[in-house]
């Protein structure tokens, strides 16, 4: 198992989550419009 620095692990965490919260945010806010748009 290879050894990954505290601080290496806790930044790619990081941008993991970054990068999730942002997807879930983009996700939302397409299917909001979508619906705004069809019921608008």
């Amino acid at each position: 198992m290879l050894q990954v620095p505290a601080k290496l692990r806790d930044a790619l965490a990081v941008g993991l989550f970054l990068v999730l919260a942002g997807y879930v945010t983009f996700s939302g806010i397409r299917l909001a419009l979508l619906l705004w748009q069809r019921f608008g």
